[in-house]
């Protein structure tokens, strides 16, 4: 378990990236990575990119999610590739804890595929953290790129949707940003009712615990950085303030993402789903989340809730150190996919 506080202590320290750092060795092909030097440029993205890190989701038909965009810089790396003024690639990385950080948002402009631009962005964060496990959810595309730089897939994460209309593919119900709202003395709060709570800091402490607890990871710059948002949620179990399942609630193109989900058994994050289902339901807002294949339990209770299989992607792991795949993480908050 990991000491109180090492979250603050991973954060600060992983915010002092230094660019020298961004240098590829290139290990295989350095002409090529000599050649790459040259036409493209890579540095630490900020606030003022935030447009054209949108304009570059777009392009390969992501869903834009600009809110994610500013978390990921927060609480890790957002390194591009410019060439000029442009920006044609992107890659985002933060830890989950001690011994492990998450990849996500590797993407590369169409006009630039295939040049082994996404091979060098990916091979920065791996020399970044030589010591680390290293976790992603890979597109099909990516899939090539990961098994060949030794990632292996250790399963699969399902895109799981209830009260989206599936002949439009549209929410079929009110977007949540036209939900009431109730001011509270840090301005405009989005109102959603019992079991949701909203997340506040005196709530991340019990949420860290959990997460040390159940997944050895330790995520508070992640907690802290939706409390700051001001529009997520801890859905819970539990007496008092001493919950045994809790779950975080987005909320995200008109839908509550639910993610991740603490709890010591299936059961116990089955009945956490029913709960979240049912206010969801009531208040008229679909539902999206992200499940690990092999929790059968969970995909059982999802379909009797009317959970539908959108996406089916691999969950891959470059292991280095010595934390293993967490195994009662059970909706997981995908850093790759939106």
């Amino acid at each position: 378990m990991a000491p109180r506080g090492q979250g603050d202590r991973l954060r600060k320290q992983d915010h002092r990236f230094c660019i020298s750092a961004l240098q590829i060795k290139g290990r295989k092909g350095p002409r090529r990575m000599r050649e790459l030097d040259e036409l493209y440029h890579i540095r630490a993205l900020a606030s003022s990119d935030l447009s054209d890190m949108r304009e570059l989701t777009q392009a390969v038909g992501w869903a834009v999610v600009p809110w994610r965009l500013k978390l990921y810089q927060n609480i890790g790396h957002t390194l591009g590739a410019l060439r000029g003024d442009k920006l044609v690639a992107t890659i985002v990385a933060f830890r989950l804890g001690p011994t492990d950080v998450a990849v996500g948002q590797l993407i590369v402009h169409p006009s630039v595929q295939r040049q082994g631009l996404g091979r060098r962005l990916l091979q920065t964060v791996l020399d970044h953290y030589p010591d680390d496990n290293l976790h992603l959810i890979a597109t099909q595309q990516g899939f090539p790129l990961y098994s060949h730089m030794g990632f292996i897939s250790i399963g699969e994460v399902w895109r799981m949707e209830q009260g989206v209309d599936a002949e439009s593919g549209r929410e079929s119900t009110k977007p949540f940003e036209d939900a009431p709202t109730t001011s509270t003395c840090g301005g405009m709060e989005p109102a959603l009712p019992q079991p949701f709570q909203v997340l506040r800091q005196e709530l991340v402490p019990r949420l860290s615990d959990l997460d040390r607890n159940y997944t050895g990871f330790c995520r508070t710059a992640l907690f802290e950085c939706l409390v700051e948002r001001g529009k997520a949620y801890v859905i819970s179990r539990g007496k008092g303030p001493n919950w045994h399942s809790a779950a975080l609630a987005v909320m995200e193109r008109g839908a509550i993402r639910l993610g991740p989900l603490f709890a010591p058994a299936q059961e116990d994050a089955a009945t956490l789903l029913q709960d979240a289902v049912e206010c969801a339901k009531r208040e008229g807002l679909p539902m999206r989340l992200d499940v690990y294949a092999q929790h059968d339990l969970l995909h059982k209770t999802a379909y009797q809730l009317g959970f539908q299989v959108k996406m089916q992607s691999p969950l891959m792991t470059l292991r280095r150190g010595s934390h293993s795949s967490p195994c009662n993480m059970f909706f997981c908050f995908d850093p790759a996919t939106t």
